[in-house]
C-alpha cells in the first residue's frame, strides 16, 4: 500500500532493519473521534517474523496549523514531517515508528497506535483534583519550554500575578460556559427540539 511504503523513507535508516521485520497484513480506514472529523485515518495490522508479534500502526492526515494564519507558512512543506518534528520537540521520549509521508496529495504522519489516553472518572479525582492538575499543568509547560523560547515565555508570564490571574479567569469563564450549555441542551431535549440516543454506542 502506497501509505506504509512511502512512510519507510522518512524513517532513520538504522530503524528500517527493525521496521523490515515486520509484514503488513491488513489495513482499515478508521472511524475518527471528534477531533479528528473529516481526516483520512487508516490503521495497519503488522506481524513480526516470528508470527507472535502483532503492531498496530497509525496513518493520520495532517493538516495546516492553525498557527499559519498569525504566523506564516510552516517551515516544513509537509505537514506530517511539521507534527513529527513538534512531538519530538516536546515529548521527553517519542514513539520510534513517528514519521510521515505525502500521499495522492495529502499529508500523513505515521505512528504506533496505542491509545495511552488516560480519562479518569470525575469521582475518582475529586479529591485529588488540585494535584492532578498540578501535575498536567508541570508536564505541558515543561514540554512547551522545550519547544519554545523560555526567556520569551518567561517575559511574557512576568512575575506579577497577571498571568495566574488571567488563567483563573479564562477557566472559571469556561466553567461557567459549558455548564450554561449543557443546562440549554437538557432544555432543548425535554422540549422536544433535540433527538438523543439512549445509549452512545
Amino acid at each position: 500500500m502506497q501509505v506504509y511504503d512511502t512512510y519507510l523513507a522518512s524513517i532513520p535508516l538504522h530503524l528500517h532493519r527493525l521496521v523490515g521485520r515486520f509484514t503488513r497484513i491488513d489495513s482499515v480506514r478508521q472511524i475518527v473521534g471528534v477531533g479528528s472529523v473529516g481526516m483520512r485515518v487508516w490503521l495497519h495490522l503488522l506481524e513480526g517474523d516470528s508470527g507472535r508479534q502483532p503492531l498496530f500502526s497509525q496513518a493520520k492526515q495532517a493538516t495546516v496549523s492553525v498557527y499559519e494564519e498569525f504566523l506564516g507558512p510552516s517551515e516544513f512543506s509537509n505537514h506530517g514531517e511539521r507534527i513529527v518534528n513538534g512531538q519530538r520537540l516536546m515529548q521527553t521520549a517519542s514513539d520510534i515508528f513517528l514519521g510521515h509521508m505525502r500521499v495522492d496529495g495529502f499529508d500523513y504522519y505515521m505512528r504506533q497506535f496505542r491509545d495511552m489516553k488516560i480519562i479518569p472518572r470525575g469521582k475518582h479525582i475529586a479529591g485529588y483534583l488540585p494535584a492532578f492538575a498540578r501535575a498536567c499543568g508541570h508536564a505541558l509547560a515543561k514540554s512547551h519550554a522545550r519547544s519554545g523560547d523560555p526567556e520569551a515565555i518567561a517575559a511574557y508570564i512576568g512575575r506579577g500575578d497577571a498571568f495566574e490571574d488571567g488563567i483563573l479567569g479564562f477557566g472559571l469563564a469556561y466553567s461557567r460556559q459549558t455548564h450554561e450549555d449543557h443546562r440549554d441542551l437538557i432544555a432543548a431535549v425535554s422540549r422536544g427540539e433535540l433527538e438523543v440516543a439512549e445509549r452512545s454506542w
